[in-house]
């Protein structure tokens, strides 16, 4: 990293809103499209299952027994070639994978949902079940039922999935780190920088948000506890 912006206490000139408008959007010809991946689906009657994406054509389905190792359960394969994302596993035994056609294919089920966009980074499950999808030309859907249902333009392009926590979603995109709440999907705080939108935002164990451009790594703070003497702050029903 060139550098570290430190943005806990105070707010220095890398962490305030830029309103002299957007810079010029670049659509990231020069970031390759992402390695083939895996998700895991695990049910506490059944032994874990795997999805694979080979990036090319296929999204296959294994279940894996420690005794018998690896056995292939299903295989959906394109008719022709195409990149996809990383796999995501749903509850239901599906997976759901973004495509360069702008496909968001749901592959156990039959669903798909098209976009105009392509979609290179792996869609983020929400604690709710929704989906954030992110356009690579920059947009970010949000999925619902294999229908989208909320669509909001971003600054910049992106191939970086989003990060969700129970109540904000952060994206990054090439201009800025964007912050919105998970309810209303109303962008509540932006940070605009420079040469982001190729590494996906991380909430850390203690709720702080790590963000990385191609100049260095961001640090913003949880949010500060309930002013009200035991009362819990919000959780997930969910992880």
């Amino acid at each position: 990293m060139d550098y570290f912006v430190d943005c806990f206490g105070s707010f220095p000139e890398g962490c305030v809103p830029n309103f002299d408008g957007p810079p010029a959007q670049v659509f990231l010809p020069e970031a390759a499209w992402p390695q083939p991946g895996v998700a895991v689906s695990t049910d506490p009657q059944v032994s874990p299952y795997i999805w694979l994406a080979d990036g090319i054509r296929s999204t296959i389905l294994y279940a894996f027994n420690p005794a018998a190792g690896f056995s292939e359960i299903y295989r959906f394969s394109d008719r022709f070639d195409r990149f996809s994302s990383p796999p995501v596993a749903l509850d239901s035994l599906d997976a759901v994978v973004g495509t360069e056609h702008g496909d968001l294919k749901f592959e156990h089920s039959g669903f798909l949902v098209h976009y105009g966009s392509p979609i290179t980074a792996a869609p983020t499950r929400m604690a709710d079940g929704r989906l954030a999808v992110i356009g690579r030309n920059g947009q970010v859907s949000i999925v619902s039922n294999h229908a989208e249902v909320l669509w909001q333009p971003l600054n910049g392009p992106s191939i970086a999935s989003a990060a969700a926590s129970c109540t904000h979603l952060f994206v990054s995109s090439t201009n800025e780190l964007v912050t919105f709440d998970v309810k209303t999907m109303t962008p509540i705080a932006r940070v605009p920088w420079t040469d982001g939108g190729r590494n996906a935002p991380i909430i850390g164990p203690q709720g702080h948000v790590y963000a990385i451009t191609n100049f260095g790594l961001f640090v913003f703070p949880p949010p500060r506890p309930l002013p009200i003497a035991g009362v819990a702050p919000p959780a997930c029903s969910t992880p």
